[in-house]
């Protein structure tokens, strides 16, 4: 991992030891791979510019929205936008996020908690559950990579013409997911 993300504050430097309830939270859902390819985009797009009222709005914006679908699919492209909108504003603010942590925090842990009971009931492991949201992290972020630098009158990057969007990507894959199967936990390799 490059050291640059490491001086950021993005990642930490011990991998796991000494990170931050907010960045231990990410990196449980968001493999660290991604982490330098979302600051990358954020570079590309605001030069890592950070403005509170409009990071607080996307932030509101990706939390709210999880709540005004009912599958899925768009459950789980909302945890990953709100997980890569969280990540940009690290990046951007990569000093003193201690205004919104908190509040931000608690919200991804109550959509995430909801999102991981919901794939249980419809019949996905918890470990699934986890591995759908890697791989949606991946889906989403190849989809925001498809965005300019374009932006609207409050900030937000625009989509161009032609965005395909995540959600049928996102749902071949819960489906693919679905099918897959899993050795029972409780196996040892010795066991098999």
């Amino acid at each position: 991992m490059s050291e640059e993300y490491v001086g950021l504050g993005i990642i930490s430097s011990n991998a796991g030891a000494g990170t931050s309830g907010l960045l231990g939270h990410l990196n449980t859902f968001v493999p660290l791979e991604l982490f330098s390819r979302i600051v990358d985009w954020n570079k590309t797009r605001n030069n890592l510019e950070f403005s509170s009222e409009l990071e607080e709005k996307l932030l509101g914006e990706e939390l709210s929205e999880y709540w005004e679908k009912d599958d899925l699919v768009s459950k789980l492209d909302s945890i990953c936008d709100t997980l890569f909108v969280g990540i940009g504003t690290i990046a951007k603010s990569s000093k003193n996020l201690s205004p919104v942590e908190g509040e931000f925090l608690a919200y991804l842990h109550v959509n995430t908690v909801d999102f991981m009971s919901r794939m249980v009931n419809a019949g996905y492991s918890g470990q699934k559950a986890i591995k759908a949201i890697h791989k949606g992290m991946e889906i989403v972020l190849e989809a925001n990579e498809q965005k300019l630098a374009d932006k609207n009158s409050d900030g937000k990057v625009q989509k161009p013409k032609g965005f395909k969007p995540p959600e049928e990507r996102l749902k071949k894959m819960l489906d693919e997911l679905k099918e897959e199967t899993e050795l029972p936990t409780n196996m040892s390799p010795r066991g098999l």
